[in-house]
């Protein structure tokens, strides 16, 4: 049994599927769009569902972020929330400074990669204090423009599209090792 057949024989409605691994931080609309591509369902039917599953979350992370880590700064597990907080941060640093924000943020969103979705922009939007408009579109554009590049990629190569979301789903912790490596090394420099 494969995982597209795990998934399916757990979750029966294969819209409700690709709608709950949007809302999922890791995979968000890249996987769901990949998962219903693999389902054979209908691509602009799934890239609709995707897009406003996985955008559910953009304006409550946006709203809520900030005061939720300055809360836990406060707390007993406050280098937790100091980490997180400089690790959203440094995945902006290597964009310079904050001129063309709005440009910089929606490019970081619209790259279809692992760790550059819909959560990290709208906690970046809200670590870097951006008015609310400006980092709602910024992600949300952004959003929108990785998924019809995903599902670009995953409409040419629909035959391999399960094999493509396994191929992403494990480069999440890769990545996320990575980042980590690094972190590591530029808080020690």
């Amino acid at each position: 049994m494969n995982f597209i057949e795990y998934l399916s024989e757990h979750i029966k409605n294969p819209y409700l599927l690709i709608s709950l691994m949007s809302l999922l931080p890791f995979s968000e609309i890249k996987g769901g769009i990949l998962l219903g591509l693999s389902l054979k369902l209908n691509p602009l039917y799934t890239y609709g569902i995707c897009f406003l599953s996985s955008s559910i979350p953009i304006p409550i992370i946006i709203l809520t972020i900030k005061g939720i880590v300055d809360r836990l700064k406060k707390s007993k597990i406050k280098k937790i929330a100091i980490s997180f907080e400089k690790g959203i941060l440094a995945k902006f640093s290597y964009m310079g400074s904050t001129k063309h924000i709005f440009w910089k943020l929606l490019c970081f969103v619209g790259v279809p990669i692992p760790l550059t979705g819909a959560y990290s922009g709208s906690c970046l939007s809200a670590l870097l204090e951006l008015p609310l408009s400006k980092g709602f579109f910024s992600v949300i554009l952004g959003n929108a423009i990785s998924g019809l590049i995903i599902l670009a990629i995953g409409v040419v190569f629909q035959e391999q599209a399960d094999k493509i979301l396994l191929g992403f789903l494990s480069l999440i912790p890769v990545i996320g090792i990575i980042s980590l490596i690094k972190r590591k090394k530029s808080s020690r420099a």
